[in-house]
């Protein structure tokens, strides 16, 4: 219901998923960068821009 209300919420919490399964399942540090580079492209299309300074530090694709 929430996410039906407020879309921008549910990719929100989409994108924070995302992001902390990294952090809890990569085995190493090239995984790991593997990964949020695509979370970064995943971030992009989103076009949701709460994450820019996050996804700034993060390794471009």
């Amino acid at each position: 219901m929430l996410f039906k209300e407020y879309p921008g919420i549910k990719v929100s919490f989409t994108l924070v998923k995302g992001l902390r399964n990294i952090f809890n399942t990569a085995k190493s540090i090239e995984i790991a960068s593997t990964k949020l580079a695509h979370w970064y492209n995943h971030k992009v299309k989103t076009g949701f821009r709460a994450f820019n300074s996050l996804a700034n530090t993060t390794p471009k694709p």
